[in-house]
């Protein structure tokens, strides 16, 4: 609960994560490496927690074109997503940011979810047995954040975002009306995204979504098209 209201209901299948302990644990990696990150953007909602962080060195997709290396965790402790940590890149260019999935580069995630303890016929787990469950993940959390900040874990996305810049898309307003359809994006949203292209490649186009994604309000819309413009940008 919060002021009095119910935030959920959960069963005791559900084991939260805190928001709080999420954050003092990638605060405590972070301060380890004795470099100035910042915190881009920390979005509390009723549903959970969005957080993305960026590191203090620059690299280039292409010559003059900057970027940063960064990640995006977002947690719920009510249920509605899972504890997860992706990475995240910051165009100096345009301010804009894109998200590449766990299944493509790696990341991490762990579903809120543990056996109930008190149930006929299971153990009832001691308090020592939870607490040991959570410093595993906690344990985990901090590998992901170290690795994904990892200057050769960047470099290696930034090899395959490289060749999009120069893959030359024909018709873009052909691609983004089929990204529309795909997406259940309405004809404003398209709109937007096609008045945004710049480069007539596939680099154009993701950045593109990512430029749109900026002006989103609702900020789960925002991180949804920020994952999709990271997704165009690793297609071969």
């Amino acid at each position: 609960t919060v002021d009095g209201k119910v935030r959920a209901v959960l069963s005791d299948h559900y084991k939260p994560i805190s928001n709080r302990l999420v954050c003092s644990t990638v605060a405590a990696t972070l301060s380890e490496a004795h470099a100035d990150f910042q915190v881009l953007r920390s979005w509390p909602t009723e549903k959970g927690m969005f957080l993305t962080v960026v590191s203090p060195h620059k690299y280039e997709v292409v010559e003059g074109d900057v970027v940063q290396a960064g990640i995006m965790i977002r947690n719920s402790e009510v249920g509605a997503y899972a504890l997860s940590v992706q990475m995240f890149m910051f165009r100096h260019a345009c301010g804009n940011g894109s998200i590449f999935g766990k299944d493509d580069i790696g990341g991490f995630e762990k579903v809120h979810m543990g056996r109930p303890i008190r149930e006929q016929g299971q153990v009832n787990f001691s308090e020592m047995t939870e607490k040991l469950g959570v410093q595993t993940v906690m344990s985990a959390l901090r590998d992901v954040v170290v690795q994904t900040f990892d200057p050769a874990s960047f470099e290696d996305v930034l090899r395959r975002i490289r060749p999009g810049t120069q893959n030359g898309v024909e018709k873009p307003y052909e691609v983004v009306h089929l990204l529309a359809q795909q997406n259940d994006m309405s004809d404003e949203l398209e709109k937007n995204i096609l008045s945004k292209i710049e480069m007539h490649t596939q680099y154009g186009v993701a950045n593109a979504v990512t430029a749109t994604a900026k002006w989103e309000k609702d900020e789960e819309k925002q991180i949804e098209l920020e994952e999709l413009g990271g997704n165009l940008m690793l297609l071969s």
